[in-house]
């Protein structure tokens, strides 16, 4: 069992490494499912901290899945964010290739880059070629 004052510094660790790739607090990647990720919901959260990452989210979803023979494109969605406090970061909410997601009654601030981004990567989040 995690003690609780170790438990936001291991967070902080994974999430806010300048030299790793852009991540999230919450982050849900559809990218190598056939299946994707079926109903989601991010709800009465307070989800903070990750401001030194470069592009660092507190929820990114990747919705785009592989496509299969009966369904060429996918799009992932059925995901409720609602009711959360987001802050601290340089995008609150990243969202790419997702559908049908519903985001109310959030608080946002300091998002340094970005309150909410979508489609493609946030020109933060690109990572060098």
């Amino acid at each position: 069992m995690f003690a609780t004052s170790r438990l936001p510094d291991a967070i902080s660790r994974t999430i806010c490494n300048p030299d790793e790739p852009p991540t999230a607090n919450v982050f849900l990647d559809s990218t190598d499912s056939v299946n994707g990720t079926g109903e989601v919901a991010i709800t009465g959260c307070t989800i903070q901290h990750g401001n030194r990452s470069k592009g660092c989210a507190n929820i990114r979803i990747v919705g785009k899945t592989q496509p299969t023979k009966d369904m060429p494109l996918v799009r992932q969605g059925h995901v409720t964010i609602t009711g959360n406090v987001l802050s601290d970061v340089q995008v609150n909410i990243h969202l790419k290739d997702c559908r049908g997601v519903t985001i109310q009654g959030n608080t946002f601030w300091e998002g340094y880059i970005a309150q909410f981004a979508r489609y493609g990567l946030c020109q933060c989040c690109r990572r060098a070629e």
